[in-house]
């Protein structure tokens, strides 16, 4: 991965813009890394790959919930008692 101070992006735009066609380059301020810059179809599949995840993880979390129900890890609300317990905290 490249690895440009700040200072030089002006003076290296052209370069560093094409580079991002081969993967992230890390800006760095002070010998620190300050940013990382990533091409548009990158952060494009990124963010696309992080809503898959969170989906995925949000199936498996109710998978888990609804494997406990039958073992009676999980109490099961009808709703009239979900309505008084809403109501109780609600008051």
């Amino acid at each position: 991965m490249l690895t440009v101070p700040i200072s030089e992006l002006r003076k290296r735009q052209d370069e560093i813009l094409v580079q991002l066609n081969a993967g992230p380059v890390i800006l760095t301020q002070r010998g620190q890394a300050a940013a990382v810059m990533v091409s548009p179809e990158q952060w494009s599949h990124l963010i696309e790959r992080l809503r898959d995840l969170e989906e995925a993880l949000d199936v498996c979390a109710v998978q888990e919930i609804e494997a406990r129900i039958p073992v009676g890890e999980e109490p099961i609300l009808d709703w009239a008692n979900a309505e008084v317990e809403l109501g109780a905290t609600s008051a």
